[in-house]
């Protein structure tokens, strides 16, 4: 890869474009967190619930605050977690992986902030729910609250394309990479 060039806009989205020059394969990674139920918190163990997916091993986990995201090779995501109390990020989220669905789409990637998510579909798309009080969600100062998943636009120029997002305690990163 070349030298990444970052501009940030006001909303505390940052753009990341790059110019692809190799391609290296990501190995997937297994499914492994400590289970206080059969084993103590220092010692890894598979987690049952997401060992044997309809749409595969899971490739990707992302966490933050009290949710926690699975992506599967299959691009099916799985969301769990919460605390009793505290309002919940999304209306389904349990404390058990529970597979989502945004508009049908498959899911190429995901991130986990601090009380927000986003996501990248195989198409591309950007959706993003939770809080935005920082402008973490990318739709500008006025949302402090979304409920539901909301797609994002934006404006990306000819031959770029986003193709990973990441989140941080109150902020979010898009990858675009730019093609030509």
């Amino acid at each position: 890869m070349s030298t990444p060039g970052a501009t940030a806009d006001t909303n505390h989205v940052l753009v990341v474009v790059y110019q692809k020059t190799r391609k290296q394969p990501l190995a997937p990674l297994p499914p492994l967190v400590a289970d206080s139920v059969t084993s103590p918190a220092s010692t890894p163990c598979p987690v049952k619930d997401l060992s044997d997916l309809p749409t595969g091993p899971i490739r990707k986990i992302s966490s933050c605050g009290y949710v926690t995201a699975a992506l599967t090779e299959g691009n099916d995501l799985y969301l769990w977690g919460g605390r009793t109390g505290q309002p919940k990020l999304l209306e389904d989220l349990s404390g058990s992986p529970t597979p989502v669905d945004i508009e049908g789409l498959d899911v190429l990637d995901v991130a986990v902030g601090d009380g927000h998510i986003l996501v990248l579909s195989t198409g591309r798309q950007l959706f993003v729910v939770g809080a935005g009080g920082n402008g973490q969600l990318g739709l500008g100062p006025g949302i402090k609250e979304l409920g539901d998943w909301k797609e994002v636009s934006l404006p990306l120029k000819d031959g770029q394309k986003i193709v990973g997002v990441h989140a941080g305690y109150k902020n979010s990163f898009v990858l675009v990479e730019k093609t030509s």
